[in-house]
């Protein structure tokens, strides 16, 4: 919830022109079932490494359990104790490296130009060296969290992200009612000029 509004920008922005059942087909169903899939396969396997059941356990003897505790350990680097049980690891950790930091840095591309987008108060982005000193920003003030909290600061952080979300969730649910209002509104005055509403907008 204390992401939506941020990446919601940024999503709105690249959406631009584009009808409302394009938006939910492409922006909500499609990641939410790459990621049911992706979860589907990649959970059950891993379930499946760790022994699901007694029997499968007792059969694993003391490789029973080996990713439960890599995740006890260590959620990130659980990751690539699961790319140990399949062939050609080394290949696969390094894309997941790959694609991760890929992750990161288009994550922090687009925050970067939301924040400069909010900084100026016009829907265009601004020059290109404002955009980096946000970038920089976010990535200095990030790795100062890392180097002199570490882990305490990173649980403080999602602690306090945990509490802001709650106001943030009061107004996304008014929002929802307001995009609502609004859509309403808009298939009304269609109507009334006698302009049919196209089935993309219903």
């Amino acid at each position: 919830m204390t992401w939506s509004p941020f990446i919601g920008i940024f999503v709105a922005r690249i959406s631009r022109g584009r009808t409302i059942r394009e938006f939910v087909l492409g922006v909500l169903f499609a990641p939410s079932i790459f990621t049911l899939v992706w979860f589907s396969i990649f959970g059950w396997s891993a379930m499946e490494i760790d022994g699901i059941g007694a029997d499968a356990r007792a059969a694993l003897g003391d490789q029973a359990g080996a990713l439960s505790a890599a995740v006890a350990d260590s959620v990130p680097l659980a990751m690539f104790a699961f790319f140990e049980h399949f062939p050609f690891a080394t290949i696969i950790k390094g894309l997941a490296v790959v694609i991760v930091a890929i992750f990161f840095a288009t994550s922090s591309d687009s925050a970067s130009l939301v924040v400069d987008m909010l900084c100026t108060g016009t829907p265009e982005p601004g020059p290109v060296h404002q955009r980096l000193f946000w970038g920089i920003s976010e990535g200095v003030l990030a790795a100062m969290l890392i180097v002199l909290a570490g882990e305490t600061g990173l649980l403080a952080l999602q602690q306090v992200i945990t509490v802001i979300g709650l106001p943030i969730f009061i107004l996304a649910f008014v929002m929802m009612i307001a995009l609502f209002r609004g859509l309403q509104s808009e298939h009304i005055n269609k109507v009334s000029v006698g302009e049919p509403p196209r089935a993309e907008d219903l």
